[in-house]
């Protein structure tokens, strides 16, 4: 366990951001920084701004819908 704890950390330190979201919006606030200018991507345009009140329904709720939904996290969770 303890190994696995190792790898997992330095993995997430090593391993690149791939998740196209994440990398057009820290571009976004990259170019927001050189220029002045407010940049934002599509993505969030349209999705507006998120209140801290969804923001934590949907932590708290995200697993239980991940477990209940997907047989194979329901299996290996018992």
């Amino acid at each position: 366990a303890i190994f696995a704890g190792i790898l997992w950390i330095a993995g997430s330190l090593i391993v690149p951001e791939t998740y196209a979201p994440v990398l057009l919006r820290r571009r976004a606030e990259e170019l927001s920084k050189r220029t002045g200018m407010v940049y934002m991507t599509k993505f969030d345009v349209e999705r507006g701004p998120i209140s801290a009140k969804q923001m934590v329904s949907t932590v708290l709720v995200r697993p239980w819908i991940l477990l209940f939904t997907e047989p194979i996290v329901l299996l290996l969770s018992i």
